[in-house]
């Protein structure tokens, strides 16, 4: 019995987008004839977009896709043969989906190729002024001129939306094997488009990996450093990267206190910066010290095949990243530009302040690691953020 097809593709058309993306987000409901869902089902489609002017198939690719409880389905379209390059608004391209039928395909569906997929999520930005403002740097945000910007997914290697799944040891800025391959990890992503690894560990969903936005969640652009004396004396939100690209996406930014606690938030909208208790009750699942250190950490070798983790001996203490929360040796600064401790230490800030010049941080060493330390505002800390359950 031939299956029919509902597609369920939504179309942004607002957005002139001469270049296709280089994944396609394709959605449907598998049903039969008598109109019933096909229910854990393995199916067999093959997608082709043609040139409506002479009807020759620019492009085609085969999937075998199994359908969920509902009926449903999805296929990143370009994940096994890449889209062909054209000019995606024109109208004149199609796309065909045919199914298996045994012998053969069949055809049972064809839509007119218009403009990018649908969007991720709309909001609010500040910082587009006039008309089309700009793209982000990982090619899957779209400010407009009305102040929303867009993020498309499966536009950028950093944006893939998928589900929760196992055998991942990849960071998400493409470094191997710093995660934890038996692990589930979940994604999300930042107002800038960046994506980061997640993971549950008890009641918390957290990131796996360190923030390194550079605008608030209302939009407004994040300072970055840029003097000595301001930077301690102020109590105003700054950040800065370490100076390498390498390390600038692997450890993130290094955000003051003033920031963590800045009304428009530093982490994404359904997030929060870890407060004191977050920290606690981490640790009370896993356990200080010792225990932290063996389970939380990230076991990823650097360059020359040694631990990442410098002036440690892994005979003594192996690191295992059992609950895959991936801590790498982002170190801590006081003077923006010093990052002498990369290696040594990670230290990530609490939501919480302690008194008008410290707030509560969480510390990882070579020989500790705690919940509760305290660093100076003014310090440039990492930051991970955890999921709102309410």
């Amino acid at each position: 019995m031939r299956p029919l097809l509902i597609l369920l593709f939504t179309i942004v058309k607002s957005i002139n987008w001469a270049q296709i993306p280089n994944l396609l987000t394709h959605q449907g409901i598998a049903r039969n004839t008598e109109g019933i869902a096909l229910q854990d089902s393995s199916l067999t489609f093959k997608f082709s977009i043609i040139d409506n002017l002479n009807e020759a198939a620019i492009w085609e690719e085969i999937h075998v896709t199994v359908t969920d409880g509902t009926g449903h389905f999805k296929v990143l379209l370009g994940s096994i043969n890449p889209l062909p390059e054209f000019e995606f608004n024109n109208e004149h391209y199609s796309l065909i989906t045919e199914i298996n039928s045994g012998n053969s395909f069949s055809p049972i569906g064809q839509s007119r190729l218009l403009h990018v997929p649908y969007a991720l999520q709309t909001n609010i930005s500040e910082h587009s002024q006039d008309g089309f403002d700009y793209i982000s740097t990982t090619g899957d945000t779209l400010f407009l001129e009305d102040g929303r910007f867009i993020l498309i997914p499966n536009i950028s290697s950093h944006n893939l939306a998928g589900p929760i799944q196992t055998g991942i040891t990849d960071h998400s800025c493409d470094t191997t094997d710093i995660h934890n391959p038996s692990v589930a990890y979940g994604i999300t992503h930042d107002i800038d488009g960046n994506s980061y690894r997640t993971v549950k560990i008890g009641e918390l969903t957290w990131m796996a990996e360190n923030l390194r936005v550079t605008h608030y969640s209302n939009g407004d652009e994040i300072p970055i450093f840029y003097d000595n004396d301001f930077w301690y004396d102020s109590d105003e939100g700054m950040f800065f990267y370490a100076n390498s690209d390498y390390y600038r996406c692997l450890f993130g930014g290094y955000y003051n206190w003033y920031t963590v606690n800045d009304s428009r938030k530093l982490c994404p909208t359904g997030w929060r910066v870890a407060s004191l208790s977050d920290w606690t009750l981490l640790f009370n699942i896993v356990g200080r010290n010792t225990a932290a250190q063996r389970y939380l950490k990230s076991n990823a070798l650097n360059s020359s095949g040694n631990s990442m983790w410098l002036s440690f001996n892994p005979d003594e203490l192996p690191i295992n990243n059992y609950f895959g929360f991936s801590v790498l040796p982002s170190g801590v600064t006081e003077v923006p530009g010093n990052t002498g401790t990369i290696g040594y230490s990670a230290k990530f800030w609490s939501s919480d302040r302690i008194n008008n010049g410290t707030a509560w941080s969480a510390n990882f060493t070579n020989s500790s690691a705690i919940p509760n330390g305290s660093q100076s505002l003014f310090q440039g800390l990492s930051v991970r953020c955890v999921k709102n359950t309410d």
